[in-house]
């Protein structure tokens, strides 16, 4: 059997994790802008719209960073199809998200694993399909 060589971990929720999610962020934001949407609403919303994201990155043939954050809240907007103007709307759920604090860190021995791993000889990485930032988060909680 080949020597296994690299292991890949994705970041949120398997190395990481932020108090509240982000997902219940945007969905209390929404709220906070006048939408009354349910967290499970938004989460069954934000899932269809990360699917659409990745039909496009198929179809393109792959994203990069500014492309996600470009593409992805016009889709999960589209999939809760809030009322009014949509660009009001966005502007207030951007100025609500932002006054929404937060906590990020590591989860529960992550770290640790890490460092065992690295420490018997394993190639690291870390993957993610979030906003683009994925460096600067790890090295926020340490990682």
């Amino acid at each position: 059997m080949a020597k296994k060589k690299v292991v890949f971990f994705d970041l949120g929720d398997t190395l990481a994790s932020t108090d509240p999610p982000f997902i219940y962020r945007i969905a209390q934001a929404m709220r906070k802008a006048g939408f009354g949407i349910s967290d499970k609403e938004l989460e069954e919303a934000y899932v269809a719209a990360d699917y659409e994201l990745y039909l496009k990155h198929k179809r393109e043939g792959g994203i990069n960073p500014a492309q996600h954050r470009a593409w992805f809240l016009p889709l999960l907007y589209e999939a809760v199809s809030p009322p009014g103007n949509i660009d009001k709307f966005r502007s207030r759920v951007r100025e609500e998200m932002s006054a929404l604090r937060f906590t990020r860190a590591a989860l529960p021995g992550a770290v640790e694993l890490l460092e065992r791993l690295k420490g018997e000889g394993y190639r690291l990485a870390v993957i993610s399909n979030n906003d683009g930032y994925t460096v600067e988060k790890c090295e926020e909680v340490g990682i």
